[in-house]
């Protein structure tokens, strides 16, 4: 990662790197939830169909902007803009993915910290037998301690840099070639083992079976929502990883691959997840609380539960970590090219902020608490401007920028598709008019517009 020319390994790294990146704590979690809970199967159509007219096309858009600029997000978006014969002020449309996805790294490494701590309690016993309230107390008792949550912070973030530190082919890529399988191994083998609960069927039917009653407006915002969230779209991720993208490699198709894969495992995980949580009479629709909370509760009542635990948290962290190393990448890349450091160096600079950042979200559940910014903690201030402004907001720039003011000819010559093809049509017409405007609707939402 020393030049900007360097590129990936083989179509199989950048597919897995960026399946890795997409796939992160909120989906084992977050998308099976909302998934039963609005439909099941309904919904899984709606959330393909958004997938397929938004999240498809946007990604699409990102990698190709990487690709044809061959610099970080922020001059990828200056150079696009200067061989378009645009304003080079679309620099902007770079630099608030990266600071969007720099900032979201600031308390999802605090997050993947009590993942860490969790994997210690798994493979000690801590779960074994506790009930509802014991495992509420073991988690309310990380998020008191500032100095419990900042040891596994740290590590956390030491890990990143030092992978991130190492750059594409001795880092990234080795990696990604390490925790991804593993991931997948790790998943299998929890999906065997919640075939045997009795309650499998239970979990299917949560997931997948259609109840369109359950559909409502509110169901096809959600979903429209975490098509978009989902894929790491606005995060400066895919404008990183797009310029380590070859020439001969299809985005298109490549994008859709990715996009398929992350919707797969989201579903799998639900899989593997709700017939343990059926089994043992728990809710499924814990929110956030099901990972730290509801789970444990189920472990700890199974035959060999603590070792199957640690598995599962260990797979947890592996998809925590693959979408950390990707979120502190573009700001590595800038300031790599920005100020002609060294890789190391960059990623170690990166990583000493984000340290610093995350002392923030760790103060928010404890010592901290009583700071509140617009009556916001500052953890759930950080979450609330990434999520609901600042990752609509760059989705939207890269969907004007690739629709409207790139060069008919250049996109098309950097698809590999002929402008009058109906697969070039069908995207430009995507990012054109649906993109934005299912964008806009997400940002309506989010500010309580609608």
């Amino acid at each position: 990662m020393t030049t900007p020319q360097i590129h990936w390994s083989s179509r199989l790294s950048f597919i897995m790197a960026s399946a890795g990146a997409a796939i992160g704590l909120g989906n084992i979690w977050r998308f099976p939830y909302i998934t039963g809970l609005n439909g099941g199967g309904a919904f899984v159509l709606v959330y393909i169909f958004f997938v397929v007219v938004l999240g498809i096309p946007l990604m699409t858009s990102e990698v190709l902007v990487g690709r044809r600029g061959q610099k970080n997000p922020s001059d990828s978006f200056r150079e696009v803009a200067r061989l378009s014969g645009r304003n080079r002020f679309w620099w902007v449309g770079g630099i608030i993915p990266i600071i969007t996805g720099y900032l979201i790294l600031s308390y999802y490494s605090v997050i993947s910290g009590w993942v860490l701590e969790y994997i210690f309690h798994s493979f000690t016993g801590k779960f074994n037998g506790a009930s509802s309230s014991q495992v509420d107390s073991i988690f309310n008792q990380l998020l008191s301690s500032p100095v419990q949550m900042l040891f596994w912070d740290t590590l956390i973030v030491f890990i990143t840099v030092g992978i991130v530190a190492a750059g594409l082919h001795k880092g990234l890529e080795k990696a990604i070639f390490i925790m991804f399988p593993t991931f997948i191994v790790i998943t299998a083998i929890l999906i065997i083992y919640a075939l045997n609960t009795g309650s499998f069927t239970q979990g299917l039917r949560f997931l997948f079976e259609p109840d369109f009653s359950k559909l409502t407006a509110n169901s096809i915002l959600l979903a429209l929502g975490q098509a978009f969230f989902s894929l790491g779209i606005g995060t400066g991720i895919m404008l990183t990883y797009g310029t380590f993208v070859t020439k001969k490699t299809s985005i298109t198709s490549t994008s859709a691959i990715i996009s398929a894969s992350d919707t797969i495992i989201a579903l799998v995980a639900g899989m593997m997840i709700f017939p343990i949580v059926f089994a043992n009479n728990l809710a499924p629709n814990a929110g956030p609380s099901l990972i730290f909370k509801t789970v444990p509760v189920a472990f700890g009542q199974m035959n060999y539960g603590s070792i199957f635990s640690g598995m599962f948290f260990i797979m947890l962290e592996f998809a925590a970590l693959t979408s950390a190393i990707a979120l502190l990448e573009p700001m590595t890349m800038f300031l790599r090219e920005k100020f002609g450091w060294s890789q190391i160096r960059a990623a170690t600079k990166a990583g000493f902020v984000i340290w610093l950042l995350s002392m923030g979200s760790i103060a928010s559940f404890n010592i901290g608490a009583n700071f509140k910014i617009f009556n916001m903690t500052f953890f759930e201030f950080l979450d609330y401007a990434t999520s609901n402004i600042m990752l609509p907001l760059g989705g939207m720039l890269v969907a004007i920028f690739t629709g409207w003011s790139m060069y008919k000819k250049d996109t098309s010559d950097e698809l590999q598709l002929p402008r009058q093809s109906k697969a070039f049509r069908t995207w430009r017409f995507a990012v054109r008019y649906l993109a934005p405007l299912g964008i806009l609707i997400i940002f309506s939402e989010s500010l309580g517009i609608f």
